[in-house]
């Protein structure tokens, strides 16, 4: 039975993958189909749509390419670097002692004791001599090991008020809402544990205590992606206009996505997640399968 209740288990979650690679193979081809779209042509749009519809407002979905500014820029906290938009994160790595106990149990043979050499004879009438017999014996063999595990410290993610200059026009960025691939990467790894208790790095501070519980600390990894002034990006997203004032935000119903390395490489990328949910579908499928048929072979016999 409980093989049955996996192997179920397992086809729900592989119907599910499969759900959400399709959906991802559709969001890679709407990616392939948007037309690569300048500000100025938009403002032009906007103006005689509202102009004939009449109305204050125009949306539409496009993909726009060009470089991000800010009039005021952030500083990352970590590595120092001036941004438009970065995401931070410090994680202690540190191992646990486990103790682990192996009992075993075999049996022996013991044998009767012998008289020593040159000893005397057993009298006539004495009890007859110990057989040799069978005892039981339990061995415990104790290993120690150590396993690694992560903890989150702290983790944080900012924006600038930021705009997208394509050589025609300005607009500005929602990067709130924005799902970032690509970026200026930095990552450090700091071992052991500060003297004083407190992990200091760029504008990052932050008690971080003893270690306790039998635990030890190997080192703090720290990463950060920015995105700088003037990283060329290409944006997928709503172009949204009221009152004349414009900017990129998420669709109704999708995400807005900033990708450094182009259009291709964020149509690459969507298809390569939508390939892997399928191929993480199909083995998850033959594995509820096979736990079904065992399921039943176990019922029947």
């Amino acid at each position: 039975m409980p093989l049955l209740i996996i192997g179920a288990l397992m086809l729900v979650g592989s119907a599910l993958l499969l759900r959400s690679g399709l959906r991802k193979r559709g969001e890679a081809a709407d990616q392939r189909a948007l037309p690569l779209q300048t500000i100025d042509e938009l403002r032009e749009l906007s103006a005689a749509v509202r102009a004939e519809m009449g109305g204050d407002y125009y949306e539409q979905l496009g993909m726009f390419e060009g470089r991000l500014s800010a009039a005021a820029t952030l500083t990352a906290p970590l590595s120092g670097r001036p941004c438009v938009w970065y995401a931070a994160r410090v994680v202690r790595e540190y191992e646990t002692p486990q103790t682990t106990t192996v009992t075993t149990s075999g049996s022996v043979t013991t044998q009767p004791a012998r008289p020593a050499a040159g000893g005397a004879a057993p009298r006539k009438g004495a009890p007859a001599t110990a057989r040799p017999g069978t005892a039981f014996q339990q061995t415990s063999t104790t290993t120690t090991s150590t396993t690694k595990s992560t903890q989150q410290l702290w983790q944080e993610q900012r924006h600038a008020a930021a705009s997208l200059e394509d050589g025609t026009g300005q607009v500005g960025v929602q990067l709130e809402h924005a799902t970032v691939n690509g970026g200026d990467s930095w990552t450090q790894f700091v071992p052991g544990r500060p003297v004083d208790g407190v992990l200091r790095q760029g504008s990052f501070t932050q008690q971080v205590g003893f270690d306790s519980g039998g635990q030890r600390t190997l080192g703090f990894r720290m990463t950060e992606t920015i995105l700088a002034p003037g990283a060329g990006v290409c944006i997928q997203g709503q172009y949204a206009e009221t009152g004349g004032i414009a900017s990129l935000r998420p669709p109704r119903d999708g995400r807005l996505i900033v990708d450094t390395g182009g259009r291709e490489a964020m149509v690459r990328r969507t298809a390569s997640a939508a390939r892997n949910l399928k191929i993480g579908a199909a083995a998850l499928a033959t594995f509820g399968l096979l736990a079904l048929i065992y399921g039943l072979i176990s019922i029947i016999t």
